[in-house]
């Protein structure tokens, strides 16, 4: 099953959006044990929800910093 959050961080110093859509996967290892794995992450910019995730659940919103935006960036 696939799900994403949004994270939303400060707009940069020109006021541009810093928010990131990650994509998150459960995957079973047995009966017991489930997994979670990031398996995407997209930069929102301007553009808002990108179409691949309109009809993926979400997990809601998270406020996060700007030295978190980036880490998770970068990643």
């Amino acid at each position: 099953m696939r799900f994403y959050q949004h994270l939303r961080a400060p707009n940069d110093s020109n006021g541009n959006p810093r928010r990131l859509f990650v994509v998150y996967e459960t995957t079973d290892q047995d009966e017991i044990q489930k997994y979670i794995s990031t398996v995407a992450i997209h930069d929102e910019g301007y553009g808002g929800i990108p179409d691949e995730l309109k009809d993926v659940p979400s997990i809601g919103s998270v406020e996060i910093t700007a030295r978190e935006y980036n880490f998770i960036k970068r990643t």
